[in-house]
Order: C-alpha cells, then sequence, then structure tokens
C-alpha cells in the first residue's frame, strides 16, 4: 500500500485518488480508486452474492457498534485493541454457522446470549470474573418487573483495591441495555441500525477500603425481546481538582446477559 510523505497528512479523495489513515499503521496511506469495479459492484449480478455478504458483515458492524457505546469512551484502555472489529468479524462467523442469509432477522435467544457474552467478556483486559469466578455472567429465566442482585465481598474488594493500587473505587456504568434485532430494508438494501433502550443508569457507588459488602441491585429490562445485558465498571478515583473523578482507564469490567 502507498504511503504518503511530508508532514501533513491529509484524508479524502481527490480525483481518483484516496488519502486515508489506518489504525496500528504510522503515517497516512493512499490508493488509487477503481471507478469501473467500483460501479460492477454496486449493480453487476457477478457481484450479487458479495453484495449480501457485505449486507450481513454491515449489520454485524452496527450490533458491534451498539453494544460497545455502552461502555463510556474513556475506558478505551481497559478493552483490547481494535475491539470493533473483533465483535463485527465474531457476529459475522456465529450468524454464518446460523445459515443465515440477506433479509433474515437475527435471533437474540439464549444460545446467542451466552456466546456473545463470553465473547464480550473475553475482549475486556482485567473482568471482574477475575477477582470473583463464582459471579454468572449469564442468566435465564429472570422476572420481567423484578431486579437482580450481586454481592461482591470485602475479600474480593480488597484484591480489586491492590490491584488497582487504590485506596477507593467507583462501582458504576451498572446500567441495563436491550438491545433490538437490526430490520432488513429492501429499499435501501441494508440492516436499519437496532435500538438500544436504557431502562436505569444507577448512581455510582464509591467502596473504601473499611467498608463491608458492596451490594448491586441490576435493573431488568421490560423488553419483550432483544439481547439483554448489563454493564459494570469499577474504576480507581482520582483527585482532580480536590474532586474525586474515575479513572476510566484502568477499569476492571464485566458484561452479564440474562433472559426473561
Amino acid at each position: 500500500m502507498a504511503k504518503q510523505r511530508g508532514i501533513h497528512q491529509i484524508s479524502g479523495t481527490v480525483n481518483n485518488l484516496t488519502y486515508y489513515e489506518q489504525k496500528y499503521v504510522r503515517g497516512g496511506l493512499i490508493r488509487r480508486v477503481n471507478e469501473g469495479m467500483s460501479g460492477r459492484l454496486k449493480t453487476d449480478p457477478a457481484f450479487t452474492n458479495t453484495r449480501e455478504k457485505n449486507a450481513i458483515f454491515g449489520m454485524c458492524s452496527k450490533i458491534a457498534a451498539a453494544v460497545w457505546s455502552q461502555v463510556p469512551s474513556a475506558s478505551l484502555n481497559s478493552k483490547r485493541p481494535s475491539v470493533h472489529a473483533r465483535t463485527t468479524r465474531f457476529l459475522y462467523q456465529y450468524f454464518a454457522q446460523q445459515n443465515f442469509v440477506l433479509g433474515d432477522t437475527p435471533v437474540f435467544d439464549a444460545r446467542f446470549t451466552r456466546a456473545f457474552i463470553d465473547f464480550l467478556n473475553s475482549q475486556i483486559r482485567n473482568k471482574i470474573t477475575d477477582f470473583e469466578p463464582y459471579i454468572k455472567t449469564y442468566e435465564e429465566n429472570i422476572g420481567s418487573s423484578s431486579t437482580y442482585n450481586i454481592t461482591l465481598n470485602p475479600g474480593v474488594m480488597l484484591n480489586i483495591l491492590r490491584k488497582l493500587n487504590t485506596e477507593y473505587v467507583s462501582i458504576s456504568g451498572r446500567r441495563d441495555a436491550s438491545l433490538s434485532a437490526p430490520l432488513f430494508d429492501p429499499a435501501q438494501n441494508k440492516y436499519l441500525y437496532p435500538e438500544v433502550v436504557e431502562e436505569v443508569r444507577q448512581p455510582n457507588i464509591i467502596f473504601d477500603a473499611g467498608d463491608v459488602d458492596v451490594s448491586l441491585e441490576l435493573p431488568v429490562s421490560r423488553s419483550l425481546s432483544g439481547f439483554k445485558f448489563w454493564c459494570i465498571q469499577i474504576c480507581p478515583m482520582n483527585e482532580i481538582n480536590d474532586i474525586p473523578t474515575p479513572n476510566f482507564t484502568r477499569s476492571i469490567s464485566l458484561f452479564i446477559g440474562y433472559i426473561t
């Protein structure tokens, strides 16, 4: 791939040359646009299969973006590199195994929820289950009008404090989210962006080394369908202008999926 030279790197398309940057690649890149091939990809019957696969891949990318948008962008360093691309690839491979074809609506059932939650947690550098392995990351048949409680004992929390090298932490992001299945729009020949519904954003809990058990009360979505999950984050607290502020870049996190 041709590289840009010079102090200033540009992006955009001029005539039939496209200038752009690529993550984890130093400097700008440049490529020539094949206008004839671009037109064929959009209309030629020979590329029908390619267009269908691209539309399904785009659907997977939208699901990935919707899920990771529930994690604060400030916590980027707590996730593995290229997490969006990794998640898109996982989803594409999962649906391919289900013989998914263009126009189908993805099914977010128990099988999908378990597999997707396991994958999402594999993309977190430091997980709460590293300190408390008995926390379930998947639950079935949760009452639709109830809450789900998790307790972290002082021993677990002290280990987390030592890991983060801090005296107290913020436990936040205990949000409930329900992700609707993307619907196919035949007029645009692509899938629409999935809707994300949040029930409650609970206030932070501050845990100090001398505190007792931490009890987290997680709200349960009232949505009748969709991929349902909670995202929990434990962050060390920094003093910024004498104001305690969570440091998301060193967070310990966990996704928990469930079926109602």
